[in-house]
This record gives C-alpha cells, sequence and structure tokens, in this order.
C-alpha cells in the first residue's frame, strides 16, 4: 500500500504498520484500508455499575467511558465502573474493570474473576468455582459465595484505575 506524504510524495506503507494501526484504532486491517465502521480508539461503552456484593446494575442512558486516544486497550469490550467501596480493599471507586463483549465459556472463566449473568438474570462480579453438581457454579466474591446456574459470562482482563476517566454521551 502507498501512502501519499506532504510535498507529493509517495510512501510504501508496509503489512506490519497497517497491522500496528490497525491494533491503535481497535479494528481489524480490512476496515482500516476501506475506512469502514472505524469507532474512537478508546472508547468503551458502559454496560453497568457495580455495587455492594458485586451485584450490577445496568448503566443508564447511552454512556462511554474515555480510556485514552494513546490507550494500549483496544478491541471489543464492555466496561463496569464499581460504585463507592463495594469491592474493597480489591478494587476502588469508580475504577473500571473491562470484560470481552462476546464472552467466555464458563469452563474457560473456571478460577477468574468474571462479570457473571445467571440464568435467573442476576448479574455479579465473581470467581468462577466448580460445584460438584452438574450444570451449576460456585461463584465466590469478596465477603460470600452462592451456586447458580451461569447463562453468560467474561473474564476480567483489565483493570483501569480512576485517573482521568471521562464519560462521553453517545
Amino acid at each position: 500500500m502507498t501512502g501519499q506524504q506532504p510535498g507529493g510524495e509517495s510512501r510504501y506503507v508496509s503489512a506490519a504498520e497497517i497491522l500496528k494501526m490497525a491494533r491503535f484504532f481497535g479494528v481489524a486491517p480490512p476496515q482500516l484500508l476501506k475506512g469502514e465502521n472505524i469507532e474512537e480508539p478508546g472508547l468503551v461503552p458502559l454496560a453497568g455499575r457495580i455495587g455492594k456484593g458485586g451485584k450490577i446494575t445496568n448503566a443508564t442512558g447511552d454512556l462511554g467511558i474515555r480510556i485514552g486516544p494513546n490507550s494500549l486497550i483496544t478491541g471489543d469490550w464492555l466496561g463496569y465502573q464499581i460504585e463507592g467501596d463495594a469491592l474493597q480493599p480489591k478494587h476502588g471507586t469508580d475504577e473500571l474493570l473491562l470484560v470481552e463483549r462476546d464472552g467466555w465459556s464458563i469452563e474457560q472463566c473456571e478460577g477468574m474473576e468474571s462479570v457473571i449473568r445467571t440464568i435467573d438474570g442476576l448479574q455479579l462480579v465473581r470467581r468462577v468455582e466448580r460445584s460438584g453438581k452438574p450444570g451449576v457454579w460456585r461463584l465466590v466474591g469478596l465477603h460470600e459465595a452462592t451456586e447458580a446456574r451461569v447463562e453468560w459470562c467474561s473474564p476480567v482482563r483489565f483493570m483501569v484505575p480512576n485517573i482521568g476517566l471521562v464519560q462521553v454521551p453517545d
């Protein structure tokens, strides 16, 4: 691929440079080359807020969290923001937990702190363990544990402290 430089000179852009740019913008290389569906880098949809006991409530309104244009965090993420001292001492106030939007199988989440939705619709932040009962998982929080059937889970992949995070209306 060639690119036009100031002064009208052409410059060859290598495949490695295209991959770097695609990672920076959080898009696939074909999207970058065609200019399709490129969203602002560093903007993560806020999917919910984490309250007491690790319980999650859905975020109201269409908000996103701007992490920063030069962030190394790229991809298709959902953000869950901690309210108050809900998960202290492990996580701080307003810290943002990032999970992959597509989720993982419950077996892949075993042993990991994850955002979980049970078949009853309850959303939690918990560590996933086997319960010994078929289809039922032990969900361990900081101060309590419960057993449930899990519909969706995604492990916490990044923890972003509330340093310069900005909520952005959609």
